[in-house]
C-alpha cells in the first residue's frame, strides 16, 4: 500500500480536481493506497511539510515532481505552477503523476 498526501491550503481553486484526478488514476492502475488530505494554514505547517504551494502531491513522503528537491522555499499561500514538458499547468498533470508512479515501480 502506497501513502499519498494531497497538501493544500484554503485559497487553492483545484485541489478537489487534483484528488479526483488522483483517485481516478489510482484505482486505473489498481493500487491500494491510503490518501490524506492535509490544509496547509501556517508557515510554520509549510516548512514541517515543505509545503511548495497548492495543490501538492507526495506518494510515500517524496513530492511527485522530481524538481521538487530543488526548491527550498516554503509558503503556506499562494498556488503551485507545474511546469512538465513545456507546459504549465495549476495543477499536477495526469503523465506526471503516472511518471512518479513509474519511477515508485507501482501498479
Amino acid at each position: 500500500m502506497i501513502r499519498v498526501e494531497l497538501l493544500h491550503n484554503e485559497g487553492c481553486h483545484v485541489w478537489k480536481d487534483t484528488r479526483e484526478l488522483l483517485k481516478s488514476i489510482l484505482v486505473e492502475r489498481n493500487v491500494e493506497y491510503k490518501l490524506r488530505e492535509r490544509l496547509i494554514r501556517t508557515q510554520e505547517e509549510a516548512r514541517e511539510h515543505k509545503f511548495l504551494g497548492s495543490p501538492q502531491v507526495k506518494i510515500n513522503g517524496r513530492d511527485i515532481d522530481p524538481e521538487a528537491a530543488k526548491i527550498q522555499t516554503y509558503n503556506p499561500n499562494g498556488c503551485r505552477i507545474y511546469l512538465y514538458k513545456d507546459d504549465v499547468y495549476e495543477y499536477p498533470p495526469r503523465e506526471l503523476i503516472l511518471e512518479a508512479l513509474d519511477r515508485l515501480r507501482v501498479g
